[in-house]
């Protein structure tokens, strides 16, 4: 089985007022609402149906447009009937996002990017949005897709990037000819930007080991480089008594000395994945790096 769903979308201003628009700045606009409908997609419906969107290319005067269809495959499997009934149809993803005025455009209008003080679950699948002294109740799932990282990311790209460029002002859609339209400003093109995420602490271990060095910075903040016999990293020194004997000319290094050193480090989840952070606390033992060839003395029992 499959579904479809119409929409127009619409770029305005002094910049487009002769129909065109740069290729460079089209195409990841296009591709970015397509990451945002199948992003809707997969919120609602998981793998249970696929969608794909293509486009065929219209003019108003003044402005650039381009109308699109959003075409979505319901897989079959032996409870079709039952699937077919479950599944979000694309119809209804094009209004959950807000193509046709509604739905995730406007309630980001609303934000403002303002930070959401409180979240209060409701009956009926609910939600209060509270927001300083002002709150709205939504739908459980326009939170979900509020939340999810490919929708937002596509909405960045479709609406916030394009209306950052001098001369393009508007960014307008409907789903059909009879539905409302939305419209978003230049002024308001901020708000559909991601918001800026805080890195999540994962883990946290302290632990002894021996590190290698590899290169010495001793400049105020910068990190040493250290090999601890499988991989290279950096890291910062907060041993502030290791540190002190250093500036008093009181310790000497050369490349490949091993240190013996108490080290936290830190593994933190990021919007672009893992990331791990290294800090050396306290400087147990410094083994310089061998110089001379050890001689193979015998066994004295031998």
């Amino acid at each position: 089985m499959s579904s479809k769903a119409s929409f127009h979308v619409l770029y305005d201003g002094p910049a487009l007022a002769g129909h065109e628009m740069d290729i460079r700045e089209l195409a990841p606009a296009l591709l970015a609402i397509s990451d945002i409908l199948e992003g809707a997609n997969e919120v609602f419906n998981d793998d249970r149906a696929s969608i794909s969107v293509s486009v065929r290319a219209s003019f108003e005067r003044g402005s650039f447009g381009v109308d699109l269809v959003t075409v979505q495959s319901i897989w079959d499997s032996l409870s079709g009937m039952l699937t077919s009934a479950n599944v979000v149809a694309a119809k209804e993803l094009v209004e959950w996002i807000g193509l046709g005025g509604g739905g995730l455009i406007a309630f980001i209008k609303w934000v403002r990017g303002r930070r959401i003080k409180k979240v209060e679950p409701l009956p009926d699948g609910k939600v209060k949005i509270i927001i300083e002294d002002d709150s709205q109740v939504i739908p459980e799932t326009l939170l979900k897709l509020y939340q999810d990282m490919k929708v937002r990311k596509g909405l960045e790209s479709a609406i916030s990037k394009p209306l950052e460029r001098e001369g393009v002002d508007t960014f307008a859609a409907r789903s059909a000819p009879e539905s409302g339209s939305v419209f978003v400003g230049k002024e308001e093109a901020r708000h559909f930007r991601v918001p800026v995420q805080e890195d999540e602490l994962l883990s946290e271990e302290v632990r002894t080991t021996n590190l290698q060095l590899k290169s010495i910075k001793f400049k105020e903040g910068n990190k040493w480089e250290f090999y601890d016999g499988a991989s290279e990293y950096s890291a910062s020194i907060a041993d502030q008594a290791f540190l002190k004997r250093i500036d008093e000319n009181q310790l000497a290094f050369a490349k490949n000395d091993i240190l013996e050193a108490e080290v936290l480090e830190r593994q933190y989840q990021t919007d672009k994945g893992l990331r791990t952070e290294r800090t050396i606390l306290k400087i147990k033992a410094h083994r310089p790096s061998v110089r001379q060839i050890r001689l193979p003395f015998a066994d004295p029992e031998e």
